[in-house]
């Protein structure tokens, strides 16, 4: 199906595809990118990474992934999707890892192990949502699978997704790197499970995308573009002012506490002195 929105889907292509500076050796690769996911009715994506990386006998280093969050559409339009790490894995050791997340994307460090000189296997699990957007048509999924650009080629990169709604329908699939929508790869499927998989390899910054339609209204969550309300820039300056003028209120009332506890009690100048007429008293009692 035609459509507006299809075009969207193709800028955002080349969006998700752009390129990351190589930073590793040339004999390092991804050897494999599979990557499965299910579609939820709530519009969430929820996703599980199988990575095997080849470090071709380079120095252990860290590995960057991002996983794009934002992108905008033809009409200018900024959409923001949420995520969510539920788990990650090397070689089937639990990592604790914790992604720098911004507006834009999810980053990851993932750690090369005590050995890099062998292929090592990454799984991570997380979220995203909502990954849907409402047309007046139809209903347009998109999701970039690897990613953003990695810096080494990737030999085979793979997708299946399931939905628990409508089946997909116009599936297309894209690889290469910005401003490209070459379509260097095969989708089967078979009812509700779409398979796409890249059938040359990855070179450093490409990247393999996925888009489909399904019925309108087939989810119950969308992306909204984002907006940024004054209203909330005003919120924020009233509760600020409110804070100072709360702190400045406590000091003032601590300083005040503080004086009077150190005050003491001043006899005037001019005052009469007792202490004389005291002990006159005392001796003319005792002479009496």
């Amino acid at each position: 199906m035609k459509s507006r929105y299809l075009k969207i889907c193709l800028v955002l292509a080349a969006l998700l595809s752009y390129p990351v500076a190589a930073s590793a050796d040339s004999l390092e690769a991804v050897t494999n990118f599979a990557q499965s996911a299910i579609l939820s009715p709530a519009g969430t994506l929820n996703i599980t990474d199988d990575i095997d990386y080849d470090f071709g006998g380079a120095v252990p280093h860290d590995i960057a992934y991002d996983i794009p969050l934002a992108y905008h559409d033809d009409q200018g339009r900024d959409f923001r999707i949420s995520f969510k790490l539920q788990e990650a894995k090397l070689d089937g050791q639990t990592l604790q890892l914790h992604p720098r997340i911004t507006t834009a994307t999810a980053n990851f460090m993932l750690p090369p192990g005590q050995d890099a000189t062998t292929t090592r296997h990454y799984q991570l699990r997380y979220t995203l949502s909502p990954v849907v957007l409402s047309g007046p048509d139809a209903d347009t999924f998109k999701h970039s699978v690897t990613g953003l650009g990695w810096g080494v080629p990737i030999t085979r990169a793979s997708f299946r997704f399931e939905t628990h709604t409508a089946p997909a329908d116009n599936v297309t699939c894209y690889t290469g790197s910005q401003g490209t929508t070459t379509s260097g790869c095969d989708v089967t499927q078979n009812g509700n499970i779409t398979a796409v998989t890249s059938y040359a390899p990855l070179s450093p910054g490409q990247s393999l995308s996925v888009f489909s339609d399904f019925t309108r209204g087939s989810f119950q969550a969308y992306l909204a573009p984002f907006e940024a309300h004054p209203n909330t820039i005003t919120g924020l300056i009233v509760e600020a002012i409110l804070a100072l003028l709360g702190i400045m209120a406590t000091i003032m009332l601590a300083m005040f506490l503080l004086r009077r506890r150190k005050r003491k009690k001043i006899v005037p100048a001019n005052a009469p002195d007792y202490t004389e007429s005291n002990e006159a008293s005392k001796d003319k009692t005792k002479h009496q």
